[in-house]
């Protein structure tokens, strides 16, 4: 009876402690958002465009921005670097916050604003707005770390002009190469200057558009 007993209480031991769970070796990941940045360094709209009243919006300057095209491996949530041409690293605690086809088209969206002198827009997944005069598709090839100091983006966009008469109609295009260098100096964390360091390509890619834009709009009006 008392080896019985033995046996039973050995056999409950074991039990109990097969049922420990192991301490937890999993690391929560950190989230990053793309921000808007409207530097004196940029191509702001009082180089670009020089209106007479900066304080007045620009109704004829309104625009919506389409869905944004990413190449396949930037459809992911994990921040990516391409060093080599050959070799895509995937950083699994280094994450974004929101799509990053959404957080891209905001941002840009919110230069453009501001290089345009326009508070009429609007950007995708949000519906386009009654009354835009103009929509533009972007699309990215590259937007990634490719060295220990440097980010780079490569894309084009097409502008689309649509008025009562013919439309939405071609308008022009243009296709951007943006590198800027990732300052070391200014936090710990090198991924937050990464990070500033990819909004601030967007903010130079939409400075671009906005000057080409320009361009367009001062033609026109000597035409007349």
């Amino acid at each position: 009876m008392k080896a019985f007993f033995l046996i039973l209480l050995s056999f409950y031991s074991l039990l109990i402690s097969s049922c420990i769970v192991p301490e937890s070796t999993h690391i929560a990941p950190n989230f990053y958002l793309l921000s808007y940045s409207n530097s004196d360094e940029n191509y702001t709209v009082s180089k670009i465009l020089n209106f007479k009243d900066l304080n007045k919006s620009v109704p004829s300057n309104a625009f919506y921005i389409k869905q944004v095209e990413l190449p396949f491996y930037l459809d992911d949530s994990r921040i990516v670097h391409r060093v080599d041409n050959g070799e895509i690293r995937f950083f699994e605690n280094e994450r974004w916050g929101e799509p990053l086809e959404e957080g891209v088209g905001r941002v840009l969206g919110a230069n453009l604003s501001h290089a345009l002198n326009s508070h009429f827009y609007s950007v995708f997944p949000h519906r386009k707005r009654n009354g835009v005069h103009y929509e533009i598709s972007i699309s990215f090839d590259r937007f990634e770390r490719v060295s220990n100091r440097e980010i780079l983006l490569k894309g084009s966009w097409e502008l689309y002009s649509k008025d009562f008469k013919e439309g939405v109609h071609p308008l022009l295009n243009g296709q951007e190469i943006v590198s800027v260098r990732v300052n070391e100096r200014e936090a710990k964390n090198s991924m937050i200057n990464e990070v500033h360091a990819l909004s601030e390509s967007l903010n130079v890619f939409a400075d671009r558009i906005a000057s080409s834009m320009s361009n367009v709009s001062k033609s026109s009006n000597s035409d007349l």
